[in-house]
């Protein structure tokens, strides 16, 4: 009775942790989408508002915030703040969206294109600015559409292994 229960239960174990990992997956594509969302807005405020950085940050913060996201949203609006306070672009978006990035399920490529954008907003110009962005929003959304194609089949693989390490580790308690 007792080696079924405890069969049981590294099945549900094995099967838990593949859950756990897919989740993380589902969530890596969710982030993705909402910072494509995110610099689509950006290029937007850019060219219909025609208002500062500083300004189009603070309010896509708080917008943010107030749709969930309460860290995007207040890194968001930090770096605005900054920005009207003096400080540099750069700098704050590497702290900022650096402190986002690593608590996210960003991998490396994403996280390193998501701190590359202060690079891609240095012109002067407001429709290179705009341009900039949007190509910047396609990029993230080329990274999106990639994880989740990929997404369905790692998926499976993942429970795949899971199930069969934990119907072999229960053989092992028999």
């Amino acid at each position: 009775m007792l080696k079924a229960l405890g069969l049981c239960l590294v099945a549900a174990g094995a099967a838990g942790t593949g859950l756990s990992v897919c989740a993380e997956r589902g969530q890596r594509v969710l982030q993705l989408a909402r910072l494509s969302g995110l610099f689509t807005e950006i290029a937007g405020e850019i060219a219909y508002s025609r208002a500062g950085l500083s300004e189009i940050l603070t309010a896509l913060g708080e917008k943010m915030r107030d749709a969930g996201d309460a860290v995007l949203g207040t890194a968001l609006e930090e770096i605005g703040a900054g920005l009207e306070t003096g400080g540099e672009l750069c700098a704050l978006w590497q702290e900022k969206m650096g402190d986002y990035a690593a608590r996210g399920a960003l991998r490396g490529r994403e996280r390193k294109l998501l701190l590359s954008f202060p690079g891609s907003v240095s012109f002067p110009d407001t429709e290179r600015q705009r341009t900039a962005v949007e190509f910047f929003a396609a990029e993230l959304n080329r990274e999106m559409e990639a994880a989740r194609a990929r997404e369905a089949e790692e998926n499976r693989m993942t429970m795949a292994v899971c199930l069969a390490g934990g119907a072999l580790a229960g053989l092992l308690l028999l």
